[in-house]
């Protein structure tokens, strides 16, 4: 009886160094992911900077430069021959149009606006030129904000609502939305409102898109959380929760 409650009690002991190696290999198992995940976001914007620097510093620029080439010649030939004239000021507005087309290209693979002026105005910038796009009736309620919010905090949300404004324009066929970015007493709060066709919350839990998965995981590792809400023919809205302690902030910092 002694042995056999000797064996019991080895391998009960046995079974739990067995299980507290398991819980210790899924624990650092999880940090490696999230650290993973961490250094691709990095290197993801790091590599989208690199190019935004290059459509905007040498492509935005020719653009430009042939444009006023365009303008020199049209005004050349206002008085030697009106067709050629006409086209020319015709391949001066595409120019113009395409330079355009790039530099807000530039901004969206790298927010220079946030950077310089701050996310309220980064996403003022975003909201107005996706409405000129879109034709999209986008209503927003901009709080605001300290200036104290770490980088990485202010472009997770930038790159949020890059994504649900995306999101929006892909899959809401709706005419109408609504952003709201307010400062709690301990965080941040966004919420992102369609009115669009909506869909079955229960569903998104089983196949989540990449966009909205992507957006997600920039949350998490953030610390932050993001609830979806939708139904059929209702629309669907997005609310994120940024916490800003101030151990957050110690930690986070301002590097860039």
């Amino acid at each position: 009886m002694i042995i056999t409650e000797g064996f019991l009690i080895v391998g009960l002991v046995i079974n739990l160094r067995k299980r507290r190696k398991a819980e210790q290999f899924l624990r650092e198992s999880k940090q490696d992911v999230q650290s993973l995940a961490v250094r691709l976001i990095k290197t993801q914007e790091e590599e989208l900077s690199r190019l935004s620097r290059e459509l905007h510093d040498d492509l935005t620029q020719r653009l430009a430069g042939l444009a006023i080439d365009a303008g020199i010649l049209e005004k050349k030939l206002m008085t030697v021959q009106d067709g050629a004239s006409q086209e020319l000021r015709s391949l001066k507005i595409k120019l113009i149009d395409v330079s355009e087309d790039v530099h807000n290209l530039s901004r969206q693979l790298h927010p220079s606006i946030l950077d310089d002026m701050g996310l309220v105005e980064a996403v003022k910038s975003e909201i107005a030129i996706f409405a000129k796009r879109t034709g999209l009736a986008l209503s927003s309620e901009l709080q605001e904000l300290p200036d104290s919010i770490p980088y990485d905090v202010a472009l997770c949300l930038y790159r949020v609502i890059q994504e649900g404004l995306r999101n929006i324009e892909k899959h809401a066929e709706t005419s109408e939305a609504h952003i709201s970015l307010n400062a709690l007493s301990d965080g941040l709060r966004l919420t992102i409102q369609d009115h669009g066709i909506g869909f079955d919350n229960n569903a998104l839990r089983n196949q989540a898109g990449l966009g909205l998965s992507s957006m997600k995981e920039r949350v998490r590792l953030i610390n932050g959380t993001m609830s979806i809400n939708a139904a059929p023919g209702k629309g669907m809205g997005i609310e994120i929760f940024i916490p800003l302690r101030e151990e957050h902030d110690q930690a986070a910092g301002t590097d860039r």
